[in-house]
């Protein structure tokens, strides 16, 4: 069993980069990153585990917390136990492929077909008279007379056996290659499906809404009148510039490259570029943003660089958001535009 939750914990240690296993490896340290610190005990019941509220260090149960980090927690915790579950199901099924079949007693074949009973249930030997004890030629040739008249009285049956049942093909994961992933791989390709459950997404978004709010200071966003067409009047609205969403690219550990830029006449005498940025995750996702800038936005004799730089940078921005499913428009792309 030890082996089994040393297994479990390096698994969840694979699964979530906040996990670590302690050296007796058989507990380990989660960090809710929310200023609670799990400790996961394979001894115990997740149900039963103790937290440390890491700012006032005192030691709280699982079922006290609340908040942020009781999702967090429950995420983990349901990825734990399904975990758990795998493995268990996996080792039953080594060991039943493991165990040897029971040996079979030579002495249990002699009594031929089916139907034939074996000596030492034999009627017709046990109504026979006692006479001198036979020896052990007449025994045996007595037996196979016997046998011999048996099958001449009673028709073979036929012994069929069940074919063994078929290999089923090995599933592939779909997501087979992302395995540096923080979620758990889904088998099986018959439907598109989510890849992680409700409690793990409302987790993530929640973690997601957090670091928004702890690393993009005021001076990462800029105040933009724009024209609601919804009320049909204008508004003030915050949209996070440059700055806020490199942060969240350096945070998700996202790259980015320029795969198309284009230059364009715009009239008379303007021009302007267009440029498509692709971002890529660790776990190989990507996703596209097209960005575009005119000179007639521009002026002043840095007004080259700066069309060609405010389309790169709406394009990136466009890119990341569509990556951490922001769904924001930065504020680049907003200066004199409509929400």
């Amino acid at each position: 069993m030890s082996s089994l939750n040393e297994k479990l914990l390096l698994d969840m240690a694979a699964l979530n980069q906040n996990f670590h296993v302690s050296k007796s490896k058989l507990s380990g340290d989660f960090d809710t990153k929310t200023g609670i610190l799990l400790h996961v005990d394979t001894s115990y019941e997740p149900e039963t585990w103790k937290a440390m509220d890491e700012v006032s260090g005192n030691q709280i149960s699982v079922t006290d917390i609340t908040g942020t980090a009781k999702s967090v927690i429950g995420a983990f915790i349901l990825q734990y136990k399904e975990e758990r579950a795998y493995l268990e199901n996996e080792a039953k099924k080594k060991e039943e492929e493991n165990k040897e079949p029971p040996k079979s007693n030579p002495l249990d074949n002699l009594a031929g077909f089916e139907g034939l009973p074996g000596p030492e249930e034999n009627p017709i030997i046990d109504s026979m008279p006692e006479e001198k004890p036979a020896t052990n030629d007449e025994k045996a040739r007595e037996y196979i007379e016997q046998k011999r008249k048996h099958e001449v009285s009673q028709p073979k049956k036929e012994q069929w056996s069940k074919p063994a049942p078929k290999k089923q093909p090995e599933q592939i994961p779909y997501d087979e290659g992302l395995e540096n992933t923080m979620l758990p791989a889904i088998t099986g390709i018959d439907i598109v499906r989510p890849v992680v459950n409700a409690v793990q997404a409302l987790a993530i978004w929640n973690e997601f809404q957090d670091l928004k709010q702890k690393i993009i200071l005021d001076s990462d966003k800029q105040i933009i009148e724009v024209y609601d067409k919804r009320t049909n009047s204008k508004k003030k609205s915050a949209f996070i510039k440059k700055s806020g969403w490199r942060k969240l690219a350096t945070c998700f550990n996202l790259t980015d490259r320029i795969v198309e830029e284009i230059k364009e006449n715009d009239g008379a005498n303007g021009f302007l570029w267009k440029i498509k940025v692709v971002c890529r995750a660790p776990n190989g996702r990507e996703s596209e943003g097209v960005g575009m800038c005119a000179s007639s936005e521009k002026t002043g004799p840095r007004i080259l660089h700066d069309v060609y730089s405010t389309a790169h940078t709406r394009a990136k921005n466009r890119a990341i958001s569509d990556m951490i499913a922001a769904g924001e428009v930065s504020a680049e792309e907003m200066e004199g535009g409509v929400a």
